[in-house]
């Protein structure tokens, strides 16, 4: 018959089994819809790769600057209402699918941004503790660059201690490079994304850029280059087009980016938290059954430790090649149900990797009699 201290030892084990299997429940239902946003953000990226958008980009780019000068001419040389307005109509269209293309672009790129903070310190709190880290480490003059550079990203005005400059760090540009290197030559650049300042078009294009004119010699193509290049920082400029066709966001680089970020989930961070929430599940099951004695502490760890490392387990089997990235969008919750099934029952776990080795055996036994015969 089970006595006071036993009741309540009894009790102090439940109410610790309740609170670990809801906080791990919890912790493994917000890494799920990181998850979740890891995946849709892949496949979002893998569908706006199929359309080439740096081509697409640099084709409505050189239409825009055609429909310009077509428009221009035409107003020169005094033509009628209807076909200016033709113009104006093809120049608009081209204008809006750039606008639309230049969207998608961004906000693809700033998504991917925003999950890799959000997958990086899924915990609550991870990113401050990391801040302060490197915060510390900047004070006492050990931080290397880029270090510094995550500082500078996240609030350069708060931080103690030297400039980052100083350090060996890279400040970083709102504006590509060479747009910056154009407008700091002609005295325009003001660190702004889209040139608040109110420029001068006309000048702006009239203006000579030394490095182009002394490595073309003002001949045709210089001044196609030229004129191509200036319309791009027109745009920048005066259109709120962020990218241009040579400085947009690479698709194959934010696909393995993201899917870099969801691969620890997929291999064994949702499968082990999944198989250890089965674990937990069973043992407040079998502490519900009052004919079943309550088992210790060492078993309980035990087990939750064993039901992880069979999610890990059936997560490397289900998709072996996840490792390359190439099916982490296909692992679904059909994987996670197994590793939660796989960690309540140990038994089908052990069962499948006896099977493993018996197969495994047979194969190499077959190999060693088919070498034996040639």
């Amino acid at each position: 018959m089970a006595g006071p201290g036993d009741t309540k030892r009894s009790q102090k084990k439940l109410i610790f089994l309740l609170v670990f299997s809801v906080t791990i429940m919890v912790l493994a239902g917000h890494l799920s819809q990181i998850y979740n946003n890891g995946v849709s953000l892949l496949s979002e990226i893998r569908v706006l790769s199929v359309s080439h958008p740096d081509r697409r980009f640099g084709q409505l780019s050189r239409q825009l600057l055609a429909a310009r000068k077509e428009i221009a001419n035409s107003a020169s040389k005094s033509g009628s209402l209807e076909s200016q307005s033709l113009g104006l109509q093809a120049y608009f269209q081209v204008f809006d699918d750039l606008r639309e293309l230049d969207l998608q672009l961004s906000q693809v790129s700033g998504r991917v941004e925003k999950y890799s903070d959000q997958a990086s310190f899924p915990i609550i709190g991870a990113k401050l503790f990391l801040y302060y880290y490197y915060a510390f480490q900047r004070y006492l003059n050990v931080a290397d660059s880029d270090t510094l550079i995550w500082l500078q990203k996240q609030n350069p005005a708060s931080l103690p201690g030297p400039n980052p400059a100083q350090n060996g760090a890279v400040p970083v540009s709102p504006l590509p490079q060479p747009i910056v290197a154009v407008l700091s030559e002609l005295g325009l650049y003001n660190k702004s994304p889209f040139c608040a300042q109110k420029i001068d078009a006309e000048n702006l294009i009239r203006d000579q850029v030394r490095f182009i004119d002394d490595v073309m010699h003002y001949n045709y193509f210089a001044n196609v280059a030229k004129e191509y290049f200036y319309a791009n920082i027109y745009n920048n400029c005066f259109e709120s087009i962020k990218y241009g066709p040579s400085y947009i966001p690479s698709m194959d680089e934010l696909a393995s980016s993201v899917s870099g970020l969801i691969a620890p989930y997929a291999m064994w961070i949702l499968p082990g938290l999944y198989g250890a929430i089965g674990a937990t599940i069973f043992y407040l099951r079998m502490i519900l059954d009052p004919l079943v004695p309550d088992p210790s502490k060492s078993r309980i760890f035990h087990r939750i430790v064993l039901g992880a490392l069979s999610g890990m387990v059936l997560a490397w089997f289900w998709v072996p090649d996840t490792r390359f990235g190439t099916d982490l969008a296909n692992i679904g919750f059909s994987l996670f149900a197994l590793c939660f099934i796989f960690g309540f029952s140990l038994d089908v776990f052990f069962a499948m990797l006896d099977r493993f080795v018996k197969v495994s055996v047979g194969a190499i036994g077959q190999m060693g009699a088919d070498q034996a015969k040639t």
